[in-house]
């Protein structure tokens, strides 16, 4: 009888410990993806940093001589800026002689493509990471411990999505100052 006891005990031990290491592993599982997730949405800052520097490399080296164009540009959103500044180094035989300049449009194409590709790891990281949490018995794990789903990054709705640095290039730096 005693040794029965015991034995009832050990066995209810034993399942309570391997439930308790299987919510430990879910719950570091659930930090090891959100942690993906925050390190691709500062992966994207990053190169939103890096292209505003390059488009401020080009703006600086066009104002140089065609300050008309600068004021033109800085009308437009980022992609058009970036599109038209390709476009001016085409226009002016300068501009496209000028190494800095040709540097800095491929720079901005470069931090461009790094911008869609960072968005799209960080949508599967999403994906991932929602997943995970979403899957019965672990829903049970990701509640206990407050983790929440994650929303996708969406270019229309950028400006609510708080994943992503909404900084944008101000080009108002760069218009002719108007004199009275």
């Amino acid at each position: 009888m005693f040794t029965e006891s015991i034995i009832k005990w050990a066995a209810v031990g034993i399942v309570v410990l391997i439930i308790i290491v299987r919510i430990i592993k879910k719950r570091n599982l659930f930090v090891q993806l959100k942690t993906d997730v925050e390190t691709q949405m500062s992966n994207i800052s990053n190169y939103r940093e890096l292209r505003h520097n390059a488009i401020k490399d080009c703006m600086d080296i066009l104002g140089v001589t065609h300050q008309n164009d600068v004021d033109a540009i800085a009308r437009l959103g980022i992609e058009a800026a970036s599109q038209q500044l390709r476009v001016l180094g085409n226009k002016y035989p300068d501009l496209k002689d000028t190494p800095a300049y040709s540097q800095a449009l491929v720079n901005i194409h470069h931090y461009s493509e790094e911008i869609t590709a960072s968005k799209n790891i960080l949508n599967k990281s999403i994906q991932n990471y929602n997943k995970a949490i979403s899957v019965f018995p672990a829903l049970i794990v990701a509640n206990m411990f407050g983790f929440e789903r994650e929303t996708f990054i969406d270019e229309e709705k950028m400006q609510s999505n708080k994943f992503s640095n909404t900084d944008e290039v101000d080009f108002s730096q760069y218009r002719t100052q108007k004199r009275d």
